[in-house]
């Protein structure tokens, strides 16, 4: 972006005003951290320049609250002065986010959109644009009735309908709504200190969020900017925890930018709704969440930032989202073995019941069921339907049960779903996660094409396989190298393990995934190294270090 102006279009996608929009966003925030040129552009000058000729017709939600942010940021009405009626009245329409509003009220949209709405109408009212009282009264009842909503876990559902979204939009919405969380009560305060505690039994290094929609680089830039808000306002009982776990992940970051744009797309996948034609935005995206959480942490009191090691303490706990449904997560955290198994339900693959490591046990996104057994029947692929009917857990072990098969997304009544029951008792041993399976289809076996589990490993962090079963069993390992539908959200997936199992009404399978131990060595290739590490080569991968053991260390994790 030369002279900080956008290319008309960037690797054959056109770049719309949602990234216009985003750039000035950004822009406005640098200034207010201090930060008044950039390459020889004075950025506040050259922000309102741009603004001034935003296609308001093309601004909806969260571009329309950054454009009225920005302009209230940058001086408001005094920005403004020079600007001829018609372009003040392009920049008000800008904030209105028609579209938005209709699709909200039809129902069109995940519930936080009530939120970003919100944020729009404030975002006008702070820059002097009387914004409709009854349209700003109807949106906050909405939003207040959200945050509501979850006033005993913290936690909100953005699902459409049965659907039980408990993902990275719970704290996305608590950080929208924080410029007018004075207008929401305590139960902003209170939900989002829920929340936290809760995050900080489930953040990994891959993020303080690693399951559904959203996550990748956008969840490591979460982590920062909720580190920011938590020690910023006191919302969190270990402040110095967080800022570490900020650290840590702001290291991780600096490698998922490639020449200044967002890395999150190339041997990674995004969901297709962010896909390459969003790359820009999200550049802008990662960077704003970034600049907030700097000014929240301007704002902070004075905090020692804990060591490293405490980022990611031990943890096994059953983090519950929902007091009326069995919506949960487990999470697993240890020197050996680190996961989150979501306990909920989605529309796509990311939201099923299996365990999510980035680094070690990894997803492809959006389509393909991984490390979880699932039912191939005239060309419909079936997992277990819908919210677990029952979850127990004690340390190190989970037994959950569902009921009914059904397409990815679907309940035991879709038209498609087979009737029977899925119980899986998941234990930790050390470095293996093992996994029992009572299997019961209540269907003819003839009619069923196949019945499988598969297990993706990448290619620097190989996973061993180990299957029992009395029924009939294939095995087989395939190569899926740079084929894009098996990339998780931060990385490539080299192979697959193929668990085939002959269909029968009723199936006990017992499977175990154990990552290969990683081992650094100062003297790779020396022969004494390779007579202690040669035999084990089916076991071990080791990797070249160097005397800087504390990037090592990093590599490793």
């Amino acid at each position: 972006m030369p002279g900080l102006v956008l290319p008309g279009s960037f690797a054959g996608h056109p770049v719309g005003a949602d990234t216009e929009a985003d750039l000035a966003f950004t822009s406005g925030l640098a200034v207010e951290c201090g930060v008044a040129e950039v390459g020889g552009v004075t950025l506040a000058d050259h922000v309102v320049d741009r603004l001034r000729r935003i296609r308001a017709e093309e601004v909806e939600a969260f571009a329309s609250y950054r454009v009225g942010e920005t302009l209230a940021r940058l001086g408001g009405a005094d920005a403004m002065a020079g600007w001829t009626e018609q372009e003040r009245a392009n920049a008000h329409a800008a904030l209105a986010t028609p579209g938005t509003v209709e699709a909200v009220r039809e129902g069109r949209t995940p519930p936080n959109y009530a939120v970003v709405v919100l944020r729009c109408l404030v975002a006008a009212e702070e820059l002097g644009t009387a914004p409709d009282a009854e349209l700003l009264e109807e949106f906050l009842d909405r939003s207040t009735a959200l945050f509501a909503s979850g006033s005993t876990t913290g936690w909100i559902d953005d699902g459409f309908g049965d659907l039980a979204h408990y993902d990275i939009y719970t704290p996305d919405m608590y950080l929208f709504a924080a410029p007018f969380a004075d207008r929401l009560g305590a139960r902003w305060d209170d939900g989002l200190r829920r929340v936290l505690a809760d995050l900080d039994d489930l953040a990994l290094p891959g993020g303080a969020v690693v399951w559904g929609r959203s996550i990748g680089a956008l969840g490591l830039a979460m982590t920062v900017e909720l580190a920011g808000v938590a020690t910023a306002r006191g919302l969190c009982d270990r402040p110095g925890v967080w800022l570490a776990r900020a650290v840590e992940t702001l290291e991780v970051l600096d490698g998922w930018f490639h020449e200044g744009v967002i890395a999150a797309h190339q041997r990674r996948s995004t969901m297709s709704y962010r896909g390459p034609p969003r790359r820009l935005q999200m550049t802008l995206d990662v960077l704003g969440k970034l600049l907030q959480a700097a000014l929240e942490l301007r704002r902070a009191p004075e905090v020692e930032t804990a060591d490293p090691a405490q980022a990611w303490e031990p943890v096994d706990r059953l983090v519950a989202f929902d007091t009326e449904r069995p919506a949960a997560a487990w999470a697993h955290r240890s020197d050996r073995l680190s996961f989150v198994l979501p306990l909920v339900w989605g529309w796509a693959a990311d939201y099923l019941p299996s365990p999510r490591g980035p680094g070690t046990l990894e997803c492809p996104v959006e389509r393909l069921p991984s490390f979880l057994p699932v039912v191939h029947r005239r060309g419909q692929v079936l997992v277990p339907a819908g919210l677990p009917t029952s979850i127990d857990h004690e340390p190190g072990r989970l037994v959950v049960e569902h009921e009914g098969w059904a397409p990815i997304g679907g309940a035991a009544d879709h038209p498609e779903a087979v009737a029977g029951t899925r119980r899986a008792t998941y234990r930790t041993e050390g470095r293996s996660l093992r996994v029992d399976e009572e299997l019961v289809l209540d269907a003819d076996p003839d009619g069923i094409d196949a019945v499988s589990v598969v297990v993706p490993e990448r290619g620097d962090r190989p996973i061993d396989v180990e299957v029992a079963t009395d029924a009939a069993l294939r095995l087989d390992r395939i190569d899926v190298d740079g084929i894009a539908e098996w990339r998780s959200f931060w990385s490539e997936l080299a192979t697959v393990t193929q668990v085939d199992l002959d269909p029968a009404r009723s199936i006990e399978l017992s499977w175990s995934v154990t990552p290969q131990l990683v081992v650094a060595s100062t003297a790779h290739s020396h022969w004494y190294d390779a007579s202690l590490y040669e035999p084990l080569r089916d076991r071990v991968v080791e990797i070249s270090a160097s005397f800087g053991l504390e990037d090592d260390v990093r590599r490793l994790r």
